[in-house]
């Protein structure tokens, strides 16, 4: 998938809160859509650092 121009994932669920960003954290996906209670559920966990975002990548 990393040849591919875009990729985009749609999610709606907030029990799904983790996966999405484990997903976002890795790199892949060059657009998200969320639903809103998802999106409130992503803004409440715990802020990631960059350089701890980018290390899941090496």
């Amino acid at each position: 998938m990393r040849r591919v121009d875009r990729v985009v994932a749609a999610a709606a669920h907030p029990l799904k809160a983790r996966a999405v960003r484990s997903v976002i954290c890795s790199g892949i996906l060059t657009d998200v859509v969320v639903g809103i209670e998802l999106a409130h559920a992503l803004l409440a966990m715990p802020r990631v650092a960059r350089d701890e975002m980018y290390a899941a990548r090496a």
